[in-house]
């Protein structure tokens, strides 16, 4: 059975192939006429007519090739969107395997700089469930089941410290 991958490589390469095809058709055409072209001004008269008709495969030849490099990078493109979706694919499978509970509440920035809360077990586990573009800025302290509420440390940050910043003292139990 093959993958989405697979496919999108085999599609890539098989039209990577014909892209370097056709540019040796219109590099060894642009040589043709080169010489051609040399006789033509020399006064051969057929020299003239096959000039004419390698300017028509010359620019055929040049449609292709343009036509084939936007293909090629369609199928780069959509190469690139599989083996993204493995990825992703991947780290959903890992999250689901963790079984660790979600008790913790996180701040996501979205790409679109939006901030969306999420439950999850560490910041660690849910970077690796996040799409990429998603970071996870830090953990929210103070909230409700819901997830309303409560103050966000940066990630990485030390709650301890944060508070004695802000001016709340902590005593030792």
């Amino acid at each position: 059975m093959t993958t989405p991958v697979e496919k999108t490589q085999a599609t890539l390469t098989v039209r990577e192939q014909e892209l370097a095809a056709a540019r040796a058709r219109y590099n060894q055409l642009t040589a043709d006429l080169a010489q051609v072209s040399a006789r033509a001004d020399k006064g051969d008269q057929r020299a003239r007519f096959e000039q004419t008709s390698l300017n028509k495969q010359i620019d055929a030849a040049g449609h292709l090739v343009r036509s084939l490099e936007q293909q090629t990078a369609a199928a780069a493109k959509w190469h690139t969107m599989a083996k993204e979706q493995a990825a992703h694919a991947a780290r959903l499978a890992a999250v689901a395997a963790d079984v660790t509970p979600h008790d913790r509440w996180f701040e996501v920035e979205a790409p679109d700089h939006r901030t969306i809360r999420h439950r999850h077990s560490s910041a660690q586990s849910l970077s690796a469930a996040l799409l990429p573009g998603y970071t996870v800025r830090g953990e929210i302290f103070g909230c409700d089941a819901s997830g309303k509420g409560g103050f966000s440390v940066a990630a990485g940050h030390n709650l301890i410290a944060f508070l004695a910043a802000h001016g709340v003292k902590i005593e030792a139990a």
